[in-house]
């Protein structure tokens, strides 16, 4: 019998260890009760600060005293608008994307704004965004954003181990966290798309985990709207044979081609690769900001030009994705058995998913983030995805003590510190690289006019990092471990 590895926690589970009471229990609680209460109270604040600028949100994308605030969402509604108004085959044109931007904004006016460059099928749904009055549509998006959130989590409860799903406090504990953590906040700020990138992919992993194939394909095509994030989650379908939902993966994506063809010109379709590589190497949009990003691109945009940065990027994406791939035939040969009776066997018996698979979705969707090409602080909510599948409870000490390993109670760790570490990077960062950073090295993070203020994103990158060590170390350790038995 083949041993699926040993991280999964003590069946007993956290709910029936915290039940034991004791003095040892009562001073995790309080342990546990003042951790997360430091994390939320900032976040609340911030929230709350989110929140009366989204209730103001008629002035803040306007001109005021002499400053435009932009909102990545008015990008969004500009290009609907701009659909709707029978310019559809522009779509791709920096300079129609401007014009109709300022015309949403008027009276105001800006010089430039970003490139949205997302794949064609996603402008075909604009649209809808633009049939209401700007500041409407903008709230409904917030209201949808939240709802994202609350539905992608809900799904992530049940994908977990069945010994081990997450009770309704946990459920409610991590949400709020999520929803008041910096991602979560500047995406709901910025009216982003992220939450609804955090649903998607958490309605293709437990779909994956429950061998649902219908649903992880159509999952999948829609997640291809981030093509390094479809390549990524690719990789489960492939090296577990999953014909089924590779099959409905590729109907949907022809059939979202076919439907941006007829509704932003094929010829958009056709010249997207050159529109993703002009807009991704062009220095002049002035609100595209590689060196902010909080994955490896970020980094090397600091030390090197944008376009020798993007190639770097590209070559590291790429290995993490050779990575990820020999990592998984590696497991999958591992947990169905070393010969062709055992694998068909083994396969036969399956019920669920086996948790090595899970560990598997959990390392390459942090690779995903980790390497990906654009990863802005926005999409650092989609970290959410991998967490919850590895935490059995919100409280620090109950999760440290039922991790099977040094490296899974420091991943754990890492994950429920990720909001607060998230605020003391943003707060802390600057000032410390003014102490550790020699003179090049702190006039290259210089950013808006502060020194060292570009620290903030290579430290949110380091973290991001040390979550992915940690995920594959544990890993290593334990199929090293079932390997010896």
């Amino acid at each position: 019998m083949v041993d699926d590895g040993p991280m999964t926690e003590p069946e007993t589970g956290p709910a029936q260890t915290a039940g034991k009471t004791g003095p040892g229990q009562v001073t995790g609680l309080l342990i546990d009760l003042l951790f997360v209460l430091v994390t939320l109270l900032p976040g609340l604040i911030f929230l709350g600060h989110t929140g009366e600028l989204i209730k103001n949100s008629a002035t803040v994308w306007t001109l005021k005293n002499g400053v435009f605030h932009h909102f990545d969402f008015v990008s969004f509604y500009a290009c609907g608008a701009m659909i709707l108004h029978g310019q559809a085959r522009d779509v791709y044109d920096t300079t129609a994307q401007l014009t109709w931007y300022n015309h949403v904004i008027a009276p105001a006016s800006v010089p430039y704004t970003n490139f949205l460059q997302h794949v064609p099928y996603v402008f075909s749904f604009l649209p809808l965004l633009a049939m209401l009055p700007l500041r409407t549509s903008y709230l409904a998006w917030i209201a949808a954003s939240g709802g994202f959130a609350l539905a992608g989590t809900a799904l992530l409860r049940f994908a977990k181990a069945r010994s081990l799903p997450l009770n309704v406090l946990d459920t409610a504990i991590f949400t709020l966290l999520m929803l008041t953590s910096l991602p979560g906040n500047f995406c709901l700020l910025d009216g982003q798309i992220s939450w609804f990138y955090f649903f998607v992919l958490a309605l293709f992993t437990l779909a994956f985990l429950q061998g649902r194939q219908l649903t992880a394909g159509l999952s999948l095509a829609v997640l291809s709207i981030k093509p390094q994030y479809f390549l990524f989650m690719l990789l489960p379908l492939i090296f577990t044979k999953k014909k089924k939902a590779l099959l409905v993966c590729a109907i949907a994506l022809l059939l979202l081609v076919v439907f941006a063809g007829l509704t932003i010109g094929f010829q958009n379709v056709w010249h997207y690769p050159q529109v993703l590589l002009h807009g991704e190497a062009a220095e002049h949009f002035a609100l595209e900001k590689p060196k902010s990003m909080l994955s490896v691109r970020g980094p090397l945009s600091i030390l090197l030009p944008n376009k020798q940065a993007l190639i770097l990027c590209f070559v590291a994406e790429i290995f993490a994705l050779g990575a990820c791939a020999i990592m998984w035939r590696q497991a999958e040969f591992e947990s169905t058995g070393s010969t062709r009776h055992e694998r068909r066997k083994n396969l036969a018996a399956e019920d669920g998913a086996p948790e090595r698979r899970k560990r598997m979705l959990v390392i390459t969707q942090i690779s995903m983030l980790v390497a990906s090409a654009h990863f802005y602080l926005y999409e650092g909510l989609l970290m959410a995805v991998p967490a919850l599948l590895s935490l059995p409870s919100w409280r620090p000490t109950l999760a440290a003590r039922l991790a099977s390993s040094h490296s899974q109670a420091l991943l754990n760790l890492l994950f429920l510190a990720f909001p607060l570490a998230n605020l003391i990077i943003l707060l802390g960062a600057p000032t410390l690289a003014g102490l550790i950073l020699p003179a090049p090295l702190l006039t290259a993070t210089e950013d808006n006019g502060i020194k060292g203020n570009l620290f903030v994103y290579v430290c949110l990158f380091l973290y991001n990092a040390a979550i992915l060590a940690a995920s594959i170390s544990g890993t290593t350790m334990l199929s090293r471990g079932s390997g010896q038995k």
